[in-house]
């Protein structure tokens, strides 16, 4: 039994080394740096620290698409664009869509247990839904909830939020990949985020609060 045990552990020190060295090689928005640990599909690329390739996205908006349109996307840890297709970017041609990266975001990490898909056109998308804390105009919390919006250090469902879009593939691996890059973008801004409250209260003479987990 004893030997079994240290087996175990041994197992997952190795594994937090291995998670460790990854970690130390992979920068965002590389998915590895946001904690994927399969092979990175062919379809998704890095060039030149920005993380690119194509995705399907699905907005509600009227004046955008509301039904799965692929996408070719440019990711670096500011923003994420997307045109029409890859020679548009080449072209510099202006985004048809484009997000600024805060710590206020969430995307929710696809996983063999808990996969979102549909069917669109007799073919299985699966997706993720990205969202953003973001106060609610017009509201009577408004005034209460931008206050703590604004001292928050990461997304927190208890505060107010909207979906921004749903990232879909018709691969698992590619929208789980895709997801990962974001998830480590994000990671990297509430870090950011968190040190600049800290140092914050440091000048002022109050003691940092919050933690980033």
């Amino acid at each position: 039994e004893n030997e079994g045990l240290d087996t175990k552990n041994s197992s997952n020190k190795s594994n937090l080394y291995q998670e460790m060295i990854q970690a130390q090689m992979f920068a965002p928005p590389h998915p590895r740096a946001g904690g994927f640990m399969k092979e990175v599909p062919a379809q998704l690329y890095m060039v030149e620290e920005k993380f690119m390739g194509h995705i399907m996205v699905r907005v509600s908006s009227k004046k955008l698409f509301r039904k799965w349109k692929i996408m070719f996307f440019v990711f670096d840890t500011n923003k994420i664009s997307f045109y029409e297709s890859s020679r548009q970017w080449e072209a510099r041609v202006p985004p048809r869509l484009s997000f600024r990266m805060h710590s206020l975001m969430f995307i929710c990490k696809p996983t063999l247990k808990n996969t979102y898909s549909v069917m669109d056109n007799g073919k299985r998308v699966y997706y993720s839904v990205f969202r953003e804390n973001a106060p609610t105009s017009g509201s009577k919390r408004s005034f209460q909830m931008d206050q703590a919006i604004a001292k928050a250090v990461k997304f927190t469902p208890a505060l107010e939020s909207r979906r921004i879009c749903k990232f879909g593939a018709h691969r698992s691996e590619v929208i789980s990949a895709f997801a990962y890059a974001l998830h480590g973008v994000i990671s990297q801004k509430v870090r950011e985020k968190q040190s600049q409250q800290n140092q914050d209260n440091s000048g002022s003479g109050y003691p940092p609060h919050g933690r980033y987990n």
